[in-house]
């Protein structure tokens, strides 16, 4: 599941971003497969509300992150518009790396979780179907 590649990796891209401190990395983060399997996974009954809910918060965030990257890189990082963006790209970051809104874990442990869920709950159905 391609989904599954892409919410393991973002963490790691979220990080990279918060340490290597560059403004306008050359790197977005992949949103396409979950653009285009969002309405299937949710009506596939594989995954709770609360974890669409997650799901979809994930990848909203993922989506504001790479507008910020883009404005960034189509403006002057120095002047004042590019600072800005380059503040919230960094709030988006650290919102999506560390836990908040009275969450014992950051966003993108929970949508790993989610999704590890959703799978594990597959498989156990497609072992029953073979007996």
């Amino acid at each position: 599941m391609i989904v599954v590649s892409e919410i393991r990796n973002r963490p790691e891209r979220f990080r990279t971003y918060l340490e290597d401190n560059i403004d306008a990395p050359a790197y977005r983060l992949p949103t396409a497969t979950w653009q285009a399997s969002f309405a299937l996974l949710a009506g596939s009954s594989r995954l709770s509300a609360a974890e669409i809910t997650i799901l979809a918060a994930f990848f909203e965030l993922a989506s504001e992150m790479n507008y910020c990257l883009d404005e960034i890189a189509d403006s002057d990082a120095g002047s004042a518009k590019g600072r800005a963006e380059v503040n919230r790209a960094r709030l988006k970051a650290k919102r999506a790396t560390k836990a908040d809104d009275g969450q014992a874990q950051a966003l993108t442990q929970r949508a790993q979780e989610a999704v590890a869920a959703a799978v594990a709950r597959a498989r156990i159905s497609q072992f029953w179907r073979l007996y």
